[in-house]
């Protein structure tokens, strides 16, 4: 049986993957990143084991790694 889209899904690829990461990397957002880290890894077991899913361009997990916790990212 074949199945139809209705609506075309525009995909997170090339141009417009880069411009995302670009604009989701500014000082100001990876400040929030930093910051939204600390609060959610608060009481956190040290080294825990993260899974983000839609992680986007990784940024969050990044920082999540950085306070040594183990990332796995799934898109």
């Amino acid at each position: 049986m074949e199945t139809t889209r209705k609506h075309k899904v525009p995909e997170m690829e090339g141009f417009q993957a880069r411009w995302y990461a670009k604009n989701r990397g500014t000082e100001a957002q990876l400040a929030q990143y930093r910051r939204q880290a600390a609060e959610v890894t608060a009481g956190w077991p040290e080294g825990a084991e993260v899974l983000e899913v839609a992680p986007g361009p990784g940024f969050f997990a990044v920082e999540l790694a950085k306070r040594g916790y183990r990332v796995t990212g799934l898109d």
